[in-house]
């Protein structure tokens, strides 16, 4: 019995996961400094990663602050790229 409990709990933290990934990406997808770039989002129990590039550190900056006010979301890990000036 414990173990169809174990194996209901992890279905739910995935759920709950796939929820915090789509909204942080409907949340991204609209902001003016981001609009273009490609941002992979994964979340795993709600700890949020960011992976991608930014124009700048304040693009990168931002992506976090958008995906921190995210229902749900425990952490950030800001892995965005930020591309280098010529």
């Amino acid at each position: 019995k414990q173990a169809t409990v174990n194996v209901a709990e992890a279905a739910a933290d995935k759920v709950k996961d796939a929820v915090i990934s789509s909204n942080v990406k409907s949340r991204l997808g609209p902001e003016p400094s981001l609009s273009g770039l490609v941002i992979t989002v994964d979340t795993q129990g709600g700890r949020v990663a960011l992976r991608g590039s930014a124009p700048d550190r304040a693009a990168a900056d931002r992506a976090e602050s958008i995906a921190r006010a995210v229902d749900g979301v425990s952490s950030i890990d800001n892995q965005l790229a930020v591309a280098a000036k010529p």
